[in-house]
């Protein structure tokens, strides 16, 4: 396969033929040799009517914003519609399905990667007096206060991966006027409400991964810390590239079960269960079934769609869509990936899959004559 570069005013065309001297581009970049792609401003009007149209809407609808901006991982899965399942990431599946943890793409032996999260700086400045209830911190306390700089670790060997992330934001029980929804970059109150998980996959044979995350909660109950453990368990079946099955297993601890339930619409003790279609490398559909397990089926299944779409290397579009079966209100979700990861690192360095730096998804849903918005933003540097 030769990739052919012509350069003009308005686009860079790509044109890729049979046969390949190029391993390592063709092993990250796979079209259809009949495809030609046009790369223009197509891409940068899209982002713009993104934007536009989602905030035009707040003339026509009384608008809620949300903010989760400083300590969220779930951007990209947010932006699909929760549909994540069988979705290979590089720290998101670490919540969804340890088995899905996708990390080096070569780890011909131990490799380590780190996060930095660029955005917390600024909140820590701003709320350095209201990150607790807690005059005293102790030492769980100050390892989550690092993890709003240094979101997580990574660790990658041939057959096993290992990651660690802090400081995950919890929603919070707390009186509506004491919330600050309209605070957009905050971490106030993040050590009383927060998780921190631990995730392992095991890579069985080629096609078979098992995975397990272990859950540390922190909330306030009855005006008091509380700290609690969980745990997940997961399995992924990968039978060729375009398929992958995920299955998902969580066990919450009662205190926090209504707050993960709000957050992510999991019930404790239930099996979760997805399935990735990828035609393509640059597009795939996800279609998750959540709470498969639950006796009060009419109300807590759910079917999450979602999709994501790489036209090229440094930009994602992503969209979703579910059903709140307990309350019957539909939820639409669209979402942007920008500037990979991979670009600044080698290809033995680089992630299996895309690892974009910037993360936002918008998630609306109209309740009577008013629109609630939850925006999220992922924005993490590799090193």
């Amino acid at each position: 396969m030769y990739i052919i570069y012509f350069i003009t005013e308005k686009a860079i065309i790509i044109k890729i033929t049979s046969g390949c001297s190029f391993p390592d581009i063709c092993d990250k970049i796979y079209f259809d040799n009949r495809i030609n792609v046009k790369i223009n401003y197509i891409y940068i009007l899209g982002i713009v009517i993104f934007f536009i149209f989602f905030s035009g809407i707040q003339f026509v609808y009384p608008v809620s914003n949300t903010y989760h901006m400083t300590n969220s991982l779930r951007a990209r899965s947010k932006a699909m519609g929760g549909a994540f399942f069988a979705v290979s990431d590089g720290l998101s599946s670490a919540f969804y399905n340890p088995a899905s943890l996708d990390l080096f793409r070569y780890p011909r032996s131990t490799k380590f990667a780190f996060f930095l999260n660029p955005v917390a700086p600024a909140s820590l400045i701003n709320d350095a007096g209201d990150l607790s209830v807690e005059k005293k911190y102790d030492s769980v306390d100050w390892i989550n206060v690092a993890g709003l700089l240094t979101k997580g670790f990574a660790l990658s060997r041939p057959a096993f991966s290992a990651v660690l992330l802090l400081s995950e934001e919890l929603p919070r029980q707390e009186v509506p006027d004491k919330v600050e929804k309209n605070n957009v970059i905050s971490s106030k109150g993040i050590l009383d409400w927060n998780y921190d998980i631990l995730a392992v996959k095991l890579r069985l044979a080629e096609q078979i991964s098992i995975g397990a995350s272990g859950f540390l909660f922190t909330s306030i109950h009855n005006d008091s810390l509380k700290r609690q453990y969980g745990s997940s368990y997961g399995i992924n079946i990968q039978p060729n590239s375009y398929i992958s099955v995920g299955v998902a297993y969580f066990d919450i601890p009662s205190n926090v079960a209504d707050l993960m339930f709000l957050q992510n619409r999991i019930i404790d003790e239930t099996i979760n269960v997805g399935i990735l279609i990828k035609p393509f490398r640059f597009l795939s559909f996800s279609l998750d079934s959540y709470n498969v397990s639950e006796d009060n089926a009419k109300i807590t299944r759910e079917i999450h769609v979602g999709t994501e779409f790489v036209p090229a290397g440094f930009t994602a579009f992503r969209a979703g869509f579910y059903r709140e079966q307990d309350t019957e209100i539909d939820v639409y979700s669209v979402g942007l990936g920008l500037i990979d990861n991979n670009s600044f690192h080698s290809t033995d360095d680089s992630f299996s899959s895309h690892n974009f730096a910037f993360n936002y998804g918008l998630q609306v849903k109209k309740v009577e004559n008013n629109l609630y918005y939850q925006h999220y933003l992922t924005f993490l540097l590799r090193f």
